[in-house]
């Protein structure tokens, strides 16, 4: 692991870096924080709404652990397309809007210089 970490940061490692290093894995990288946020959350509502314990048997834990991780995924692409999403584009459009601004007031002449 070192050795990889190594070689991808000294940009030696070729096609490895290429592949590690492509927009393929933005989309993966957002939904996987999102999960990362929300996945606590749904647990904890999930449980905490319980009205009585839990008998624990392999089959309830798998279909806990199902329901758990598919759910807060599901939850995090809603939140994805409706809430980062829409914000990424209000953000790139305020950008826009305030480097062309920017622009236009560096171009104008100085009073009195001409």
């Amino acid at each position: 692991m070192l050795w990889l970490v190594y070689t991808i940061l000294a940009c030696q490692g070729g096609p490895l870096t290429r592949l590690l290093s492509s927009n393929v894995w933005t989309p993966v990288a957002r939904l996987t924080y999102g999960w990362y946020l929300v996945h606590p959350m749904w647990i904890s509502q999930n449980f905490g709404s319980l009205q009585k314990p839990l008998a624990y048997t392999d089959y309830t834990i798998a279909t806990y652990y199902t329901m758990n991780a598919v759910a807060s995924l599901g939850f995090s692409v809603c939140l994805f397309f409706f809430v980062e999403k829409p914000a990424m584009k209000v953000k790139a459009l305020a950008q826009k809007k305030i480097i062309a601004r920017c622009a236009g007031r560096r171009r104008a002449p100085a009073r009195g210089s001409e």
